[in-house]
């Protein structure tokens, strides 16, 4: 399961130009989606690897200008942190 948090992780900091942009929509909306039924939905995943997800994505969208609307990337070097 961390391999797929470290794969979209890469597709954010290829940045939003990579294959199109389409990689990037996508992982920016699962990141956005809230839990499902699905158990690879990012809620699910991030507990089941220990992970806060709003801290999570609030990082992870942060540092790519994600949320505040920004349409540039800064590499993700983000340090993931297990919840207490």
């Amino acid at each position: 399961m961390a391999a797929v948090l470290a794969d979209a992780v890469d597709i954010l900091r290829r940045g939003p130009e990579y294959n199109k942009g389409r990689p990037y929509r996508d992982v920016v909306a699962w990141i956005m989606a809230e839990r499902d039924a699905w158990p690879f939905c990012f809620v699910a995943l991030c507990e089941v690897l220990g992970l806060n997800a709003d801290k999570v994505r609030a990082q992870l969208l942060e540092r790519n200008g994600t949320a505040s609307g920004g349409r540039g990337h800064v590499l993700c070097r983000t340090t993931l942190q297990t919840t207490s």
